[in-house]
């Protein structure tokens, strides 16, 4: 397996604000625990998946491969990703 760059500014992420807007086409994803940067937001790895989960313990197991990151419950977030605008 290639090394992956997992950095913040990485290009394997798309970033999407934490209390942002809704655009046309989003997903809304509802109470989840996210991996999150602080001036970043919520990331989206590769296009397909939201660095999230229901179990908080998991998303925090998760977050120690990012040197970055924070886990914080998020009640409502819009996203795009597999495909989606």
């Amino acid at each position: 397996m290639r090394d992956v760059d997992l950095s913040a500014d990485s290009r394997e992420f798309t970033w999407f604000p934490i209390d942002g807007p809704p655009k046309s086409g989003q997903t809304v994803v509802v109470d989840k625990w996210w991996v999150t940067h602080p001036e970043k937001g919520l990331p989206v790895f590769r296009g397909c998946s939201p660095q999230c989960n229901d179990n908080e313990a998991i998303t925090r197991h998760l977050a120690e491969m990012y040197d970055w990151a924070e886990v914080r419950f998020v009640p409502v977030a819009f996203v795009s990703y597999g495909g989606k605008v």
